[in-house]
């Protein structure tokens, strides 16, 4: 029985998916289409950040670069916009449970990461054009969080 009010449930839920994306076909309102591909990015990000950088992995080569989006600030889309998500989630999680192998932390390469993102924070802090200087340091932040310290978990 309980089987069976499940089914019922998750027909019903597709039913309505069908209307609702139907109702933004018609509407000419395209973006709702995306919807589900986020909400999949989304659950990635929160419960399997493994699979998501597998996802950044192998959107890289199909990414779109796009020179100028304002500020003069170029983007690679869906590469940039994922690995903002893969960092922020991963720092969110390590100021809750700081679960990270110190072996890494106290490895030459990773001091030599830090240093250099230390200085180009410093840098950043000191420039004649910060807003231009902290732009690049959280692109820098994005790449480096996103790639190396989730890569070194994973690989």
């Amino acid at each position: 029985m309980k089987l069976e009010f499940q089914q019922k449930m998750f027909y019903q839920a597709i039913a309505l998916f069908i209307v609702f994306m139907g109702i933004a076909v018609y509407a000419e309102v395209f973006w709702l289409l995306a919807l589900p591909m986020a909400f999949v990015i989304v659950g990635f990000a929160l419960f399997k950040l493994h699979w998501l950088f597998l996802l950044i992995t192998f959107s890289t080569p199909l990414s779109l670069n796009i020179d100028d989006v304002g500020g003069g600030m170029g983007l690679a889309i869906p590469t940039d916009p994922l690995l903002f998500g893969a960092m922020l989630i991963f720092l969110i999680r390590q100021a809750l449970t700081f679960e990270y192998d110190r072996r890494i932390l106290a490895h030459p390469i990773t001091i030599a990461i830090l240093l250099q993102l230390f200085w180009l924070l410093i840098t950043a802090i000191t420039s004649d054009l910060p807003t231009v200087s902290f732009k690049y340091f959280i692109s820098r932040l994005w790449f480096v969080i996103s790639i190396y310290f989730i890569g070194v978990q994973i690989f």
